[in-house]
């Protein structure tokens, strides 16, 4: 989390542009590598949190 932080200055793109239709640029993925697993994490924190106890495990098979 804090090699995310150190990179990411407000310059960085998001990770998911869904009006994008072309790939990321190649000098950002060492940076999508970086923060897309913190996303997941984060993501399946805030499921198991809602209490219907789903996690991102059974939603993405």
């Amino acid at each position: 989390m804090d090699r995310v932080i150190e990179l990411d200055h407000g310059s960085m793109p998001p990770i998911c542009r869904p009006q994008t239709l072309e790939p990321p640029d190649a000098a950002n993925l060492p940076f999508i590598n970086l923060k897309a697993p913190l996303v997941l994490h984060s993501l399946d924190r805030r499921a198991g949190k809602s209490g219907t106890s789903i996690g991102l495990s059974r939603v993405l098979p």
